[in-house]
């Protein structure tokens, strides 16, 4: 692991620990996501700074991470999964997830709701403030099955991500 990657991962797992703390906090969906979001484009980066001498300012470098975990061999093994067939599997059934989870950044989301303005760009004015705004993947995150098997696969992520990266 060389230097910018070493500083991306901490990072995302200072990132990672206050989402845990605010997810136990039981704090604002806003917050949480806004912290979700953070973690996930850091440990794409940390990823990215792997693999190339130079990363692109963007915020969405989690899903390409994601789809590249296929072509490390044997990783599948450290994420508990009983076969690379099924872990394949899962990586393109969590994409969309991935997706959503970038488009949290405000530069991303297209006008859509975000953790900072869950609310139509100017000149509409504000619908809610975003601690009153019920997000639709923070539903999904927390009471989905494919939403609670995801964060448990993103904690273990970070638990092997020293190790393969």
């Amino acid at each position: 692991m060389n230097s910018a990657q070493r500083l991306y991962f901490d990072q995302a797992k200072s990132d990672l620990e206050l989402y845990r703390f605010l997810l136990e906090a039981r704090m604002h969906q806003c917050h949480c996501l806004h912290y979700l979001q953070m973690l996930t484009e850091k440990l794409g980066k940390a990823y990215a700074f792997g693999k190339q001498t130079s990363v692109t300012r963007t915020h969405t470098g989690f899903r390409k991470f994601l789809r590249s975990l296929a072509s490390v061999p044997n990783i599948w093994k450290d994420l508990n999964f009983p076969r690379f067939e099924d872990f394949e599997r899962y990586l393109q059934t969590v994409n969309n997830l991935a997706y959503q989870i970038e488009r949290l950044a405000p530069s991303e989301c297209q006008g859509g709701p975000n953790p900072e303005y869950p609310w139509p760009p100017p000149p509409a004015e504000p619908i809610a403030a975003p601690l009153y705004f019920d997000f639709p993947l923070w539903r999904t995150l927390t009471r989905d099955r494919q939403g609670i098997k995801f964060m448990k696969f993103l904690e273990r992520l970070f638990s092997v991500f020293l190790h393969w990266f």
